[in-house]
C-alpha cells in the first residue's frame, strides 16, 4: 500500500513537470526568437505562407527546428527553470523519502508498555507485580526500569517512590518480564483501603532503546483501592497515569 502511494506521487510529480515543459515549449512559440525562425524558413522557401506563424505552428519539423534555436539562444533562462524545477522535485523526494522512512520506523520499533496486578492480601502482606512486555516487532535494549509498591492516600499520593533493579537488559518482540514486590498490609490500612481513603500504588519508570537507536521512556502508575482487594478476580491495578515519550 505505501509503495502504491509512492508510486503514485512518483507519477504526479513526473506529469506536473511534463505539463510544465509542455506549457513553457508553446510559450516559446510566441518568442521573438521563435517568431525570426519561422520567418526566415519561410524567406528561404520564397513562400509568402513562411510568415504565417499560426501555419507554421502546425508543421512538426519546422516547430522542431525553431524550439531548438529558441532553447539555444534563450538557454540561460531555461537552464535556471530546469535547476528550480529540479530542486524542487529533489526536495519534494527527499520530504517523500523521509515520511516513508518515519513510517517504517514507527512499524518496526519496539514498544514496551507495562500492566500490573495485586495479589489477595494474606497474613497482613501482599504481593504487587508489575509485567514490562514489548509489543513491537523488534528487540528493545538497554531497558532500564525502577518500579516500586507502597501504601498511600487516595485518589492523590503524598509521595512516589522509586527503586531500580538490576542491569540493562533486551526485551525481545512479545517478550515480558515480571517485577515483584512484597508490601505489608496492617489492619487500619486494609479499612482506609476499603473505605478508599487508602490505594496499594505501584509505580514504574521504564527506559529503552530501539533497534534504529531511538531512545524511549514510559512511566506510569498504578492503584488499587476499594472492595476490589479483596476480590480474587479483579488482580489487575487500575492505570492512574500513563506517559510514553
Amino acid at each position: 500500500m505505501r509503495l502504491r502511494i509512492f508510486l503514485s506521487r512518483i507519477f504526479l510529480i513526473c506529469s506536473l513537470a511534463l505539463l510544465v515543459l509542455m506549457i513553457v515549449a508553446w510559450g516559446e512559440t510566441y518568442s521573438p526568437s521563435y517568431q525570426n525562425c519561422v520567418a526566415d524558413y519561410g524567406s528561404q522557401k520564397g513562400q509568402s505562407e513562411g510568415t504565417n506563424l499560426n501555419f507554421m505552428r502546425g508543421s512538426l519539423p519546422l516547430f522542431l527546428r525553431c524550439e531548438g534555436t529558441s532553447v539555444n539562444q534563450n538557454n540561460g533562462t531555461l537552464s535556471a527553470f530546469a535547476t528550480i524545477l529540479l530542486a524542487f522535485i529533489t526536495g519534494w523526494l527527499v520530504l517523500v523519502a523521509r515520511d516513508q522512512s518515519k513510517t517504517t520506523r514507527a512499524r518496526l520499533r519496539a514498544y514496551v508498555f507495562a500492566r500490573s496486578y495485586v495479589e489477595a492480601v494474606k497474613g497482613n502482606k501482599t504481593t504487587c507485580e508489575c509485567i514490562l512486555n514489548n509489543s513491537g516487532t523488534t528487540p528493545a535494549y538497554t531497558v532500564e526500569y525502577c518500579i516500586d509498591a507502597w501504601i498511600d492516600t487516595c485518589p492523590n499520593p503524598t509521595e512516589t517512590r522509586v527503586k531500580k533493579f538490576g542491569r540493562p537488559m533486551c526485551i525481545g518482540p512479545g517478550d515480558e518480564i515480571s517485577v515483584l514486590n512484597e508490601i505489608e498490609v496492617s489492619d487500619a490500612d486494609m479499612e482506609e483501603i476499603r473505605a478508599e481513603n487508602k490505594a496499594i500504588w505501584v509505580t514504574a519508570s521504564i527506559s529503552y532503546a530501539d533497534t534504529f537507536g531511538s531512545k524511549w521512556k514510559t512511566k506510569v502508575n498504578f492503584f488499587m483501592t476499594g472492595n476490589n482487594i479483596e476480590n480474587i478476580r479483579e488482580r489487575r491495578m487500575t492505570i492512574e497515569n500513563y506517559q510514553a515519550t
